[in-house]
């Protein structure tokens, strides 16, 4: 979730170059989806605008995997029920919320 001096984080750069396994490997392991760099653009809006993928199928995995997580946090954010149960091929560490602290 770091960002460098234009305000791109890895899965920034990731959408922008076509690189699916390492976008995955991020949101895998927390990266958030909703940084915004310069111009207002998230890793999403970055992988819609690059349309000269080697493979079309890559700008399509990347998008998924960013819609996907961005479902699950707002049903997250929104405490809302799944319903039917969902099989997570890989997991994700969340941070839950109790009272006042943070528990992992």
């Amino acid at each position: 979730n770091e960002v460098n001096t234009s305000g791109y984080t890895a899965l920034i750069w990731a959408g922008y170059w076509g690189k699916a396994d390492i976008a995955r490997m991020l949101i895998q392991h927390g990266a958030k989806t909703d940084v915004e760099d310069h111009q207002g653009y998230t890793a999403l809006k970055w992988t819609e605008l690059n349309k000269s993928f080697s493979n079309p199928e890559t700008g399509v995995a990347i998008k998924t995997t960013i819609e996907e997580r961005i479902r699950f946090e707002d049903w997250r954010d929104q405490g809302m029920p799944l319903e039917k149960p969902v099989t997570v091929k890989h997991p994700l560490t969340l941070k839950l919320r109790t009272s006042a602290s943070f528990v992992r």
